[in-house]
């Protein structure tokens, strides 16, 4: 092989299925009655709700039941199927966080269109308020996805506008 083949393969797109997060395989095992192409949607959607939970070191029942109903209602599951399904995105989170979070967004990214990228920022910022506010660690979570998913920062403020009075960044600055 030529010096010149070589830099040609490093520049052609790699296949999007070898970029496919092991988190995401991972959960999507667990809901084997949905086509594959659900499955790593559902399981990416769920793994980015619990990234968003945990921001804080805390997932607390409300955020928990919370994901459960978006999981159930997005991915068409019953309750046990979404609860499996968001236990295993826990757990990986726990063990692959730091490796698995921007590659867990990139292939939402890659598998979904722009309205439901849309509908996740909102269902991000559900989880956030579940437990009657949004923390600033949750917040900031809620920054990085949402530029990880290709929104600008101005769009993931809009996005939270309607809950500046549960955002504990703007606390205290009301008049």
């Amino acid at each position: 092989m030529s010096i010149l083949d070589f830099l040609d393969r490093k520049r052609r797109r790699p296949d999007p299925a070898s970029e496919a997060s092991d988190a995401v395989g991972a959960i999507s095992q667990s809901l084997d009655e949905l086509p594959e192409d659900e499955r790593r949607f559902v399981a990416a959607f769920a793994y980015l709700l619990g990234r968003v939970a945990n921001a804080d070191g805390v997932i607390t029942d409300e955020e928990q039941e919370g994901m459960a109903a978006i999981v159930e209602r997005v991915g068409g599951l019953d309750e046990a199927r979404a609860k499996l399904a968001l236990d295993i995105a826990r757990r990986q989170n726990e063990l692959f966080g730091s490796t698995e979070n921007f590659l867990v967004a990139r292939e939402f990214r890659s598998i979904s269109e722009r309205e439901q990228r849309r509908r996740l920022l909102e269902c991000l910022i559900e989880v956030a308020v579940a437990d009657g506010s949004i923390s600033n660690d949750e917040e900031n979570e809620i920054g990085f996805i949402g530029a990880e998913i290709g929104f600008s920062r101005r769009e993931v403020l809009d996005a939270l506008a309607p809950y500046a009075k549960k955002r504990e960044l703007l606390k205290g600055l009301e008049s």
